[in-house]
Order: C-alpha cells, then structure tokens, then sequence
C-alpha cells in the first residue's frame, strides 16, 4: 500500500512537537537542579530527534516518489511502445486470470483476435513508416469499439487481441464485426506522399467455457478461426466451431 505523504506530515510534526515541549522541560528541571552531564545528554537527545524527524521526512518521500517511478516503470515495460496497447505477455497475464475469476464466477469470456488484410504487402511496397502508421490508424479504429471492461493488446505483429470479460460468443462476434466496419471506415491521413485510400481486417472469435479451458486454448482456438477468416474470404468474422 502507498504511503501518502501528506497524511503523515502532521502526525510527524505533532510527535516532533511534544518531544519537543518535553525535552525542554525536562531540561529545564535539569538545569536548574545542576545536572550538567545530563543537559548535555539531553541536548544531543534533541538533535537526535529532529535529525531522525528530518530523515523519516525525506524517507517517506523517497518512499512515494520510488513507488510512483516503479509503477511508470511497470506501464511502460507491459506496454508496445509505438501504439500505447498492452504487449503480448501482459495480454496472458490478464486471460489467465480473467479464466480463473470466470471459473470461479461461473461467466463467460470471449477474445477477439484481429490482423490487417495485406498488411505484408503494404509494409514491403511503401516500408517500414508507412506500416508504422497503418498499423497505428489499425489500432485507434479498434480501441474505438471496445468497452470499458475489456482489454485490448497488441499481441504480435500486427495482431490484436481483444479480451471480453463476462461476454458471450455471440455478443462478441457482434462486436467483432461493429470493428471490422469501422477499421474499412477509417480515414487514412496521406504520409510522406504516400496515400492509401482504405484498410480491411479479418477477425476470429472464441469463448470460454465453449472454445478452451485455459488462456492458450483460447488463443488457438481464435487464432484458427482468424486463418480461416483470411484464407476463405478476408474483411470478416469467424468463430471457431460456427466456420
């Protein structure tokens, strides 16, 4: 748990407070009694106490301001880079255990798996910036459809999975096809005196409990729908077991 910092500046400045006011009475007795070691004793007692208040201070920022830079540093390193999407390993973590919450909830889970049509074909005519930025426009097009509650990654290449917590095959084979419409319906800004007038994607679509028990099994089993969605016909959906 986070340590807030401004929750504790008060209590700090509190305890350093009355560890003040009674350090000086009790130095005050002191002195007057005649106890010269013992004021001597108190004062180093002092210092030591606004010392360690100074460092608890400093301590507890660096405290926050660490936690604050190993959370940047997490995002960044579960993120791709160029498209701001979870990367393939974070797409697994968060399956697995949205598997695990519906096996225990007792709900369904669907993935959408998506890949541009031609995309190799536009990469090697036009190069590499130019397939940086289709693949770009490919992603803003997706992350406009998906909800609130799902999860979206950028799994390999130019495939993108979606995951749908607490959705059902047919709900998901709906929003697959809502996506599919609106990657053909993207603008595509010109660049480097490049213009491309439209794009296409295929998707394959699998459920949980239906399609595979486990992340992997949901994966493959979307992935074949999507190969069978670019071998046959392209720009559509298939769901694996309805082909």
């Amino acid at each position: 748990m986070e340590i807030k910092l401004g929750q504790r500046l008060p209590l700090l400045a509190f305890i350093g407070s009355i560890s003040g006011i009674i350090v000086f009475l009790v130095s005050g007795y002191m002195a007057n009694s005649g106890y010269t070691a013992v004021r001597v004793i108190i004062s180093l007692l002092t210092a030591l106490l606004i010392f360690s208040s100074s460092s608890s201070l400093m301590l507890l920022r660096l405290y926050n301001e660490n936690s604050s830079f190993i959370r940047e540093l997490k995002n960044r390193f579960s993120k791709d880079k160029l498209n701001d999407l979870y990367n393939k390993s974070s797409a697994s973590r968060a399956l697995n255990a949205e598997i695990a919450s519906a096996k225990e909830k007792k709900y369904p889970v669907s993935i959408i798996m998506l890949t541009l049509d031609h995309f190799t074909e536009i990469r090697e005519s036009y190069g590499q910036t130019i397939g940086s930025h289709i693949l770009s426009i490919f992603c803003m097009a997706v992350l406009k459809c998906v909800r609130t509650t799902d999860i979206i990654s950028l799994y390999r290449g130019d495939e993108i999975i979606v995951i749908l917590p607490d959705t059902d095959v047919e709900t998901a084979k709906a929003l697959s096809e809502k996506m599919c419409r609106e990657v053909a319906g993207t603008y595509i800004p010109p660049l480097d005196g490049v213009t491309i007038s439209s794009i296409h994607c295929s998707a394959g679509v699998s459920e949980y409990p239906s399609c595979g028990d486990d992340g992997y099994s949901l994966i493959s089993t979307a992935d074949l729908a999507l190969f069978l969605a670019k071998r046959f016909s392209r720009n559509c959906t298939r769901v694996y077991g309805k082909i």
